[in-house]
């Protein structure tokens, strides 16, 4: 699929949002609702969308046809590394419409993050990912990440 990979503006929101149930598009553990994958990066979003996270930048993937519509975006936020405090980026978020999954589109959404991240001078760039979404870790991956921590947890209830 041929896409525009731009910078989100706030014309964008709705189609963000809208997009937001695909981060939970994948074999999710017991205790994790599909709401409960993406409830904090909608927070984030509208945040965004109202000037409140001057750290965060969000890239769009749209299609290339007359019709434009919104295929795909990343949310990448600005901090320091977890241990040594360099500057560093972290993809908070990384969805791609199920229409477009599998045609480049998450590639090169990681691409554009990548180098907005490099232009605001990040060192590194670290992401989350549920063990049980194998899809999504085998394209990080492919683009050289590697998992340098394993969390885990044990719901007590």
């Amino acid at each position: 699929m041929a896409v525009r990979i731009l910078d989100a503006t706030s014309d964008d929101g709705p189609e963000l949002l809208a997009l937001l149930p695909r981060l939970g598009a994948f074999p999710r553990p017991d205790h994790r609702s599909r709401d409960q994958i993406h409830a904090s990066d909608a927070r984030v979003i509208h945040s965004w969308l109202d000037g409140g996270e001057p750290d965060c930048a969000i890239v769009v993937a749209r299609s290339e046809d007359a019709a434009g519509k919104l295929v795909g975006f990343a949310l990448v936020r600005m901090q320091p590394d977890a241990l040594n405090g360099d500057p560093s980026a972290h993809l908070e978020s990384l969805a791609v419409a199920d229409s477009a999954e599998g045609q480049g589109v998450g590639s090169a959404l990681i691409a554009r993050a990548e180098q907005t991240a490099l232009e605001r001078g990040a060192k590194t760039m670290s992401l989350h990912v549920f063990t049980t979404n194998e899809r999504a870790r085998a394209l990080y991956e492919r683009h050289g990440y590697s998992a340098e921590w394993l969390r885990y947890i044990k719901p007590l209830s």
